[in-house]
């Protein structure tokens, strides 16, 4: 696996003489990619690609699926599906092997074979769903591999989204998957809740309860402030006469004042 677009491997590889033995088998994002092949060239290009300081490692793996390796047990494998009998999919999916991520193939004992023995365009699985307007991607994986995959290639789009693992290496079981449904639901997803909890139902959650006291002021009786001073008592000609605290000895009576 590379830091590097396909375009340009594919063009390193023809520039070192192994286009024949070493193949792109994995576009898993814009700016990342995996060969597979013949073990000592592709060993000699991640060397190389290390001292240029690229990010390259290698993947342990018994078979180099996606790659020329396979094409040896490819007819076996054909007639060993043979007698599958496929159903439409319930769920529409992307396929990564499809020359169109849309196409929805029937899934046969052809379908497997290329399935193994094709280029894995993740890349442009994702670009698809993204077009599509799907923006929660969960990873079903004992440890997650493709999120930063996910995440590049949403990038590379500007469009925002959310990529879950659903499982990590040592974690106990059965909090992580618990956790990758409370993550799929604070993303956004539609999760069906009836599954794990079939005789439960949805409340929402109480409102805070208050203790009401009401605090009315009566008027009646009482002196009431204004600027500067207070009522201290209504004549029935000329109104409230306000007391100033500033200035004791004048007498001012309050005209009538309207209020909206």
């Amino acid at each position: 696996m590379v830091e590097l677009p396909a375009q340009q491997v594919l063009s390193e590889l023809t520039v070192h003489g192994v286009n024949d033995t070493v193949v792109v088998a994995v576009v898993p994002s814009p700016q990342s990619t995996v060969i597979a092949g013949a073990a000592q060239p592709v060993r000699e290009l991640v060397a190389a690609w290390e001292q240029r300081d690229v990010m390259a490692r290698e993947i342990p793996t018994d078979v180099a699926f996606h790659s020329p390796q396979v094409d040896p047990i490819l007819d076996d494998l054909t007639a060993a599906l043979a007698e599958l009998t496929p159903t439409p999919p319930k769920i529409p999916f992307y396929s990564a092997t499809q020359y169109d991520p849309r196409e929805q193939p029937e899934c046969n004992a052809r379908y497997w074979a290329d399935n193994m023995r094709r280029m894995v365009r993740f890349a442009a699985a994702v670009r698809a769903a993204l077009e599509d307007g799907y923006r929660v991607f969960g990873e079903l994986a004992p440890h997650p591999l493709l999120t930063r995959a996910l995440e590049q290639t949403a990038g590379s789009l500007d469009v925002p989204m959310a990529a879950l693992a659903a499982l990590r290496r040592a974690q106990p079981l059965p909090h992580g998957l618990r956790g990758f449904v409370a993550d799929l639901h604070s993303a956004g997803a539609a999760v069906d809740f009836s599954v794990l909890y079939p005789h439960g139902r949805l409340v929402d959650a109480p409102l805070p309860t208050w203790n009401h006291r009401r605090l009315l002021l009566s008027r009646e009786g009482q002196e009431s402030p204004t600027h500067g001073g207070a009522l201290v008592s209504v004549h029935p000609l000329l109104g409230p006469h306000v007391r100033l605290q500033e200035e004791p000895e004048r007498h001012v009576w309050q005209a009538e004042t309207l209020y909206q």
